[in-house]
This record gives C-alpha cells, structure tokens and sequence, in this order.
C-alpha cells in the first residue's frame, strides 16, 4: 500500500530496494489524494478504521470519495491535532476507536466554479499506520439503543404527528383513529418487505436502472439514467449505489403497526448496510402513482 524509496549501492540492487522502502515514505495524505482522484473507494477504505462505524458514517466517508472524483476536486492535507479541538463526541453517544492524533482535511471545490467546502476527518494510529479514524458508539449508547422497546420507539414517532395532506396539520392522535395492523403490516408492509427485497438485489447486481425501478421517487432522482443537466454515466450512477447502500435497511420484517387512510407507520426489524439490527418505525404512503417510504425513526447498534 505505501512507496518506499531507499539510497542503493549497487545499481544492480535498484529494483529490490526501491519497493520496500518507498511505501513507509508515503503518507496517509497522498495515499488518500491518490485514492479521491480515482474514486477508489477500496482503496480510500483501507486508510479509514470503519469497521465499528455506523452505516451514516460509511456513507458520508464512501460519498465523499465518490463526489471527489466525479463534483469536486478535492486537495488532502494533514492538520495537527493542535490545529483544532479535537470535538466531543460524548453528547452523542460515540467516541474514536483510538486516541486522535490529528486532522485529515479535503477541501473541495466544485468542477463547475458554483461552490466549495472543506471536509476535517480525525486521524490516529490504528494496527502501526495512520488511519481516519469512524466514530464508533459507546458501550453506554448500545446498551441503551437495545433497551428502547418498539412500543416506545413507536409512541415517540406517533407523537411527533403524521401530516395529514387533507386536513393541512399533523395529527398526533394516530393511536385514537388508526386501524392496529398486525404482524405484516398488510399491503404496505408487503410492498415494504418487497422494496427492500428489490434494492438489496440491484445492489448486488451493480444494478442503478433496477434500483431507480425499486426505490420510489427518491431512487428515481438519485439512480436514474437522466439528471439535471442530461444523461448520467453508468459508472457515476454505480458509484452513487454504492454509497448509498450502506443506508439501505435488508431482511426486513414487519412486525405490525397503525394505518389511517393513505398512510401507515410500521415497526420493523431489519439489517442496514454495517450489518447492524435497525429496527423502528418507518412511514409508508400511497398515491397515484403506489406505495412510497415517506419517513422513518428507526435506530440502529452493532449485534
């Protein structure tokens, strides 16, 4: 993974002492310039400790690599840890697998000219070489998350309110005017169960055309084969599937839930894209056009 560069003696020697040596010289930062450049997303994952992260943290990283190579043109370079506050992650519940040791920053400019940003990713040291470093949960916060029961995660979506399109407000009296469904959750938790069923497959297949088929409206706008600005290149459209399966929920069940008129929210039980359980749940409607996931409140914790 990393050059190594060595003074030799012997021109003989050149081709054997080169190799070993040049990839200690090479740091985290240009290893990662290389990997932004192609938008290789492999190679970008073996400098980041993800493997304890949850499935937001993966996509943000994975669609950072992905805008880099085909949005942006993104510069890398490394901030001491004295540059800025390392930030506390406590309030949230998360914390670094290894101590910080400092930044990681990519600042990005869009190809176009119309904008610009700058990404600041801690790094430490993980198994000898330095890495960007995920955030992880705490044993506190998964321990909690596996407490929440589903009628309490349930309870706390309903009184957020539903919008109601025909009255123009949210209701919140879901559970006094809703018909209980059970396990299933009827024809909207089939179309669930099947919409998962069908994402889960494009994704294997590298498949964007059949996910933008599957996924409603919203994969329609991310996967489809025409953009703002005219067609989509398979490779770009791939890229965006990659990325955004992390947050795609598989071996989903419906476990029951309330409907009232075009809507139901649903409890359910699945995996995300980390192989975590999430579970919570999740808002489906119907239009004109079918069956769409409007919304969800679902949490998620290693096994």
């Amino acid at each position: 993974m990393r050059r190594h560069r060595l003074a030799i003696v012997a021109i003989a020697a050149l081709p054997l002492l080169i190799g070993p040596r040049g990839l200690h010289a090479q740091t985290l930062d240009k290893q990662l310039q290389k990997a932004l450049d192609a938008g290789d997303m492999d190679a970008a994952l073996k400098l980041a400790a993800l493997d304890q992260s949850p499935a937001d943290v993966r996509f943000f990283f994975l669609d950072m690599v992905r805008e880099c190579a085909s949005e942006m043109t993104c510069t890398v370079a490394l901030a001491p840890l004295s540059a800025k506050p390392a930030r506390d992650l406590s309030s949230q519940g998360a914390e670094l697998p290894v101590p910080q040791t400092g930044w990681v920053v990519v600042t990005q400019k869009s190809k176009d000219g119309t904008g610009s940003g700058k990404m600041e990713m801690p790094y430490g040291t993980v198994g000898g070489k330095p890495v960007v470093l995920g955030a992880r949960l705490t044993a506190a916060k998964v321990a909690s998350l596996r407490a929440s029961s589903n009628e309490s995660l349930m309870d706390e979506a309903l009184a957020q309110g539903i919008y109601d399109s025909k009255l123009g407000e949210r209701r919140t009296d879901w559970k006094k005017v809703a018909t209980r469904l059970g396990a299933g959750g009827g024809e909207f938790g089939a179309f669930l169960v099947q919409r998962a069923a069908a994402l889960q497959k494009a994704v294997a297949a590298n498949d964007p055309e059949a996910a933008a088929a599957a996924g409603g409206r919203w994969a329609a706008m991310v996967f489809g084969a025409e953009g703002y600005d005219g067609p989509v290149p398979l490779k770009a459209r791939q890229a965006k599937l990659r990325t955004q399966s992390q947050r795609f929920l598989h071996d989903v069940k419906v476990l029951g839930g309330y409907q009232l008129g075009d809507d139901a929210m649903l409890m359910v039980e699945a995996k995300d894209g980390a192989g975590w359980t999430a579970r919570g749940p999740i808002l489906v409607s119907r239009n004109e056009d079918g069956f769409d996931v409007a919304g969800d409140l679902t949490i998620a914790y290693p096994e």
